[in-house]
């Protein structure tokens, strides 16, 4: 994934918050990302929407995960 975001040229600070995201969807299932799909892509964004009232953009917590299609 990095290699891709880097190919493409995000900014170093896109890249760091991407990885960040990724990093920690995986860690909430206590898996790889290479291991989860769709559904977790779903469940977690369930989850997200529960903190949305608290504040947190769940817009920067799900552009990573719809970035790369090999976790659809």
């Amino acid at each position: 994934m990095l290699e891709d975001l880097e190919i493409r040229h995000y900014s170093p600070t896109t890249i760091r918050i991407y990885l960040h995201v990724i990093a920690e969807f995986a860690r909430h299932f206590s898996k790889p990302p290479d291991q989860l799909g769709a559904e977790h892509i779903r469940c977690y964004q369930l989850r997200a929407q529960q903190f949305a009232g608290a504040g947190l953009r769940t817009s920067t917590m799900f552009k990573p995960l719809n970035y790369n299609p090999s976790y659809r």
